[in-house]
């Protein structure tokens, strides 16, 4: 699942119905034809950071396998190499999340933090995502950001302005000759194996997050060869649904853990004694009345107008928990929002002016497209009926989930095989963190009982992505990687305590 990571209430629900992709008839454990990769070095845009480290190039594959001539897809790839002087033979390929999230976007913290060491990391951008062509980008989405953030409707109506985006961009990307069958996590598998022979690489680790730990996943499953050890980072797996009734619970599940922690720590319990119903309160009070406030686009510099309900607010709050550095403030945010004080106003406004480019970053045809090939059969009670049933968590609802995107985007299901737990007997290192609003720990927790080689790492505060958090986290996974035939200690994680409560 996408990791959209400082969402803000304002911004929440704008990220509305999840916009997603295609899928592939790949069969999961099948072999597609072969045909030859081709890996061109090149110069590096302005995605990745200008540093004598960091080498490009582009992968090309066939985009249907079991018919090359049908044309190439193009995926963009960066190299950051090891600044050891002697590096290990085995890098670091990295699985962005999403779906539709670009792989390259991470260069920047992956050299600034030094994730290799003494190995080199490799990011890129899957097909139809980034820079990859073809791209599945729906550019109609930013206005429709802007269009449902300005005015105070419905979730319906919301959720209906995102499925007109999608049907648009589907045909245009149809009329374009585009095949979106060609688009699932089974067909990623391929373009990475593809990858590794094209550089030459014997041997490497894999390391996702998020949607990410789903294509790492189907590697271990599918492209076995050549894996030497993997670190799943809040993980999605094969088995985990993507409809209303499933986030619903998993949304729950969070919120309760927010409100239990706060209310278990001395301090947060004293200062905010009765949490949960003032921020039932706060909801009832901008559903009634919506706040109102104008902020500058920071694509345009143009003034726009965002209303944000009390639905919003549950989408906002609910989004905030993928961020450790937000999970500790949300306590303390209740009470300035309710006065609407200026704080409030800066609060709403600053969000929104970082969040808004993060809504619309991904390709939402792609995100849309995968997650409906490889999950719609899982898929339960409409997303509608459940709104309708839950109407404070509508907005979360069209946020997080693909339900009402399956119909719009129109794609064939990958194999029932793909929906099934993957076994594997290579090293895997697995993170989840009790605060995740997305990916829950059980999630990790049951992918772990068919890796019999595996070391689950249970955090506590972290919310969403946490392999690289602390210097507890980062501990784990260096230790790992340097010696994957032996578990890891992961006793610093026991004793995490939690969010470290913001009063005042």
């Amino acid at each position: 699942m996408r990791p959209v990571r400082r969402l803000l209430p304002a911004i929440a629900l704008a990220a509305g119905v999840a916009l997603m992709l295609p899928a592939s008839a790949l069969a999961a454990g099948s072999r597609a034809p072969r045909s030859e990769p081709r890996y061109e070095p090149g110069p590096c845009d302005d995605v990745v950071p200008a540093d004598p480290r960091v080498e490009c190039g582009t992968l090309t594959v066939p985009l249907d396998r079991a018919h090359p001539g049908r044309g190439d897809a193009t995926l963009p790839v960066a190299i950051i190499r090891s600044a050891d002087p002697d590096p290990l033979p085995d890098p670091i390929v990295y699985f962005s999340g999403g779906p539709g999230g670009t792989g390259r976007t991470a260069a920047r913290s992956f050299l600034a933090q030094d994730l290799g060491r003494r190995r080199d990391v490799i990011v890129f951008d899957q097909r139809g995502t980034g820079k990859a062509t073809p791209n599945l980008d729906c550019p109609a989405q930013i206005d429709a950001v802007w269009e449902v953030l300005g005015a105070a409707g419905t979730p319906e109506d919301e959720a209906d302005t995102f499925r007109d985006v999608l049907r648009d961009c589907r045909r245009t990307l149809v009329d374009q000759g585009v095949d979106l069958d060609m688009f699932d996590t089974s067909t990623t598998t391929d373009d990475v194996a593809d990858l590794r022979r094209a550089l030459d690489i014997d041997e490497w680790n894999l390391f996702g997050v998020s949607y990410g730990t789903t294509v790492g996943l189907e590697m271990l499953r599918r492209h076995p060869e050549g894996v030497r050890a993997a670190v799943l980072d809040s993980v999605y797996p094969t088995t985990a649904a993507t409809d209303a009734t499933q986030q619903l619970d998993v949304a729950r599940r969070a919120l309760g853990a927010l409100f239990r922690g706060c209310a278990k720590d001395a301090a947060c319990a004293a200062a905010y004694p009765t949490f949960e119903a003032d921020l039932d309160a706060l909801v009832d009070e901008w559903d009634a009345q919506p706040f109102e406030t104008t902020v500058s686009d920071p694509a345009t510099g143009q003034p726009r107008t965002l209303a944000i309900t009390g639905v919003d607010v549950v989408a906002g709050l609910w989004n905030a928990m993928y961020d450790e550095t937000l999970i500790p403030l949300l306590p303390s945010l209740v009470a300035p929002l309710r006065a609407r004080t200026d704080f409030a106003r800066t609060v709403v406004e600053q969000l929104a002016s970082g969040g808004i480019d993060q809504l619309a970053g991904a390709a939402e045809a792609d995100f849309a497209g995968v997650d409906c090939a490889d999950r719609q059969r899982l898929n339960g009670a409409p997303q509608d009926r459940v709104a309708a049933a839950n109407p404070r968590f509508a907005g979360l609802l069209s946020l997080a989930t693909t339900g009402n995107a399956c119909d719009v985007i129109r794609v064939a299901s990958v194999p029932a095989a793909f929906n099934r737990p993957v076994h594997s007997r290579r090293p895997v290192l697995l993170y989840g963190d009790e605060y995740d609003p997305v990916t829950p720990p059980g999630n990790g927790r049951a992918a772990a009982r068919t890796l019999p080689r595996s070391t689950f790492v249970s955090t506590h505060g972290l919310g969403h992505g946490v392999a690289r958090a602390n210097e507890c986290t980062r501990g784990i996974f260096d230790a790992f990687l340097d010696d994957p035939a032996t578990a890891p200690d992961v006793g610093c994680a026991a004793e995490m305590s939690g969010p470290a409560w913001v009063i005042g």
